[in-house]
């Protein structure tokens, strides 16, 4: 959420089939404003145990932290534009706390 306009986010797009190896996982990507897709979610279910596969699997908080580490330590965005440093008070204070706008929709 208050890193949706740092990163460049646009959407969230699920898979168009379930990912391999399962028939109700599906994989997401993220899309930024200059259309770079970032794959998100489990990328196979495989032959492991789901235990097993699950604990492999970065949390969504994990991988949230590895991209604002990314934008932070390189100063661009995920379009590779740079940015400011933003802090989370100036995030919140400007409504960035909201949910992000579905693909489509206008800001």
């Amino acid at each position: 959420g208050p890193y949706w306009q740092k990163f460049s986010l646009l959407a969230i797009e699920p898979s168009p089939q379930p990912v391999p190896g399962s028939t109700q996982t599906y994989a997401f990507d993220l899309v930024t404003r200059g259309d770079q897709k970032i794959p998100w979610g489990r990328q196979s279910v495989g032959d492991e145990s789901k235990t097993e596969k699950l604990s492999m699997e970065p949390t969504a908080k994990a991988k949230s932290q590895k991209l604002k580490a990314y934008v932070e330590q390189h100063g661009v965005n995920l379009d590779g534009d740079p940015v400011r440093a933003v802090s989370d008070e100036e995030n919140y204070r400007s409504g960035e706390k909201s949910s992000p706008p579905q693909r489509g929709q206008t800001e």
